[in-house]
Order: structure tokens, then C-alpha cells, then sequence
């Protein structure tokens, strides 16, 4: 039997494991075992990035009063929001869109148009702004999408331009190197881009732009959803780290147990 230190342990190197106790043996397998399993723990437990205040249904104009701390809505934090248009934006509404791994806002407002002449039409013009980050700063966000619901009478159109900063920030003013369109002139209700991965999207240079123009009938945009989705990385699930921990021990444990017959 190998030298032992005050607590009874052998000590010892590895070509002397069948000279250690079988109380030895068991007490090394439980330190590893709580070793394991404290890691285990601890990636089910702890989130890996902080989170920030999660997004919920709001005017925009509380939401233009997030500034650059925004909100989240699933890995995402969504801020920076602003507005301008004729029509007040506390009668515009935002509403978080909580899709796992293609979240965003829908846009409700009274954008609605009614002209009388087709040799005076009039016009309607609004202008959103904001910008889409992953929560972990990780380069995930490989496509964009626009959804609009529009309807209408007469002579009329009504169109949805959201022109894309692919991996800028609004601040400094961003120069745009993407966009979508969604229109009533032979447009689908959706468009979307897919792009190489980044970190950020904003929505700017100028913007996500909302024009109506009305001869004799209507024109309603009713609502507008952008959403973003993600590419998600292969990471190795807490369950599947305990697993092959415990088949460690458990070869482990039939080694020493082999040394000492």
C-alpha cells in the first residue's frame, strides 16, 4: 500500500493506483462526480449574457423613450426608435413579436389616407427608425423581413420601404446597403434578405418609410412587422455534458477497480 497523507488518502502516481484503497478510489470518483455536476449546474442555471428589460405592447412614443438601452425579445434587444409623421406617434402602437429565432415589432397605426379628386391627390409620409442587436453580441443575424397589411379604394397607393444597415448602428447616421419593399402595385404582402451574419441591423439611411398617395378613394396601411432571424450556433447541451461525464467515471471507476484485483 502506498504512503498516505493525514487524511487517509493514498498518494501516490498513477503506476501505484492498485496499492490505493477501495475508500480512496470512492472518494476520488465523488469529488469528480460534484465536480461535473456543479458544472452541469451551473450552465442550466446561469444565463449567458445578462438580460435587459423585456419588450411589451406600448405606444411608440414610450418606446422612442427606451433611447439606446431598448428592450429584448428573445435573444434580441430591439432600440433607438424614432418617428415622424403628420400623425401623432402616441396613436402608434408597438407590439413585441416573440418567435424564437426570428423575433420583432409589429407597427399599428391610423396611417389612412381619403382623397376626393384623382386631380388633387393627397399624400401621406412616415418615418421609423430603430435597430436589431443580438443580446450576446454574437455575429447570428442572417436575415430580414418585412410583413405589411395594406387595403384600399379607388385610385390609391400605398407602399412600405424599410432600407437596411446591415452590421451598423444608427449612431453615426448609417448609409444604407440593403432594403425591402412591400406596396399594393403587384407587391406580396412580405419581402425578406439574407446576408452574412452580423451583430446589428438597423433600420435607417433613411429608414422604414411609409407612403400613401390617394386620388378619388382610400389607402390603409394598418400594419408593419420587421422581424429578424438568427443562424444558431451548435452548442453542446448541459445534458449532454453530464452524460459524458458520467461515462468518464464510469471507465474510471472499472480501471481502478481492475488495478486493485
Amino acid at each position: 500500500m502506498g504512503p498516505r497523507d493525514k487524511k487517509g488518502i493514498c498518494v501516490t502516481f498513477p503506476r501505484d493506483v492498485a496499492h490505493c484503497s477501495l475508500t480512496a478510489a470512492k472518494r476520488i470518483l465523488v469529488v469528480v462526480a460534484v465536480a461535473i455536476l456543479a458544472t452541469a449546474g451551473y450552465m442550466l442555471v446561469v444565463p449567458a449574457t445578462s438580460e435587459a428589460t423585456l419588450c411589451i405592447p406600448g405606444t411608440m412614443e414610450s418606446y422612442v423613450a427606451l433611447g439606446a438601452t431598448g428592450c429584448t425579445i428573445d435573444d434580441k434587444t430591439f432600440s433607438n426608435f424614432a418617428y415622424s409623421n403628420d400623425v401623432p406617434s402616441g396613436g402608434v402602437s408597438v407590439t413585441p413579436v416573440p418567435i424564437s429565432g426570428n423575433p420583432g415589432v409589429t407597427f399599428t397605426g391610423p396611417w389612412v389616407l381619403t382623397g376626393t379628386s384623382s386631380s388633387t391627390p393627397k399624400f401621406l409620409f412616415a418615418l421609423i427608425n430603430f435597430e436589431a442587436t443580438t443580446t450576446s453580441g454574437a455575429k447570428s443575424i442572417t436575415d430580414a423581413s418585412l410583413t405589411v397589411s395594406w387595403s384600399g379604394t379607388g385610385t390609391f397607393n400605398a407602399d412600405v420601404y424599410e432600407h437596411l444597415c446591415v452590421g451598423l448602428s444608427l449612431a453615426p447616421n448609417c448609409v444604407s446597403n440593403g432594403s425591402l419593399h412591400v406596396g399594393n402595385n403587384g407587391m406580396p404582402i412580405t419581402d425578406s434578405e439574407t446576408f452574412t451574419p452580423v451583430s446589428v441591423v438597423s433600420v435607417g439611411g433613411p429608414g422604414m418609410s411609409i407612403e400613401e398617395s390617394v386620388g378619388d378613394g382610400t389607402a390603409t396601411i394598418a400594419s408593419i412587422t420587421a422581424q429578424f432571424s438568427e443562424e444558431v450556433p451548435s452548442v453542446p447541451e448541459p445534458t449532454t455534458v453530464t452524460l459524458f461525464g458520467t461515462g468518464g467515471l464510469g471507465l474510471l471507476g472499472s480501471r481502478i477497480l481492475r488495478h486493485r484485483r
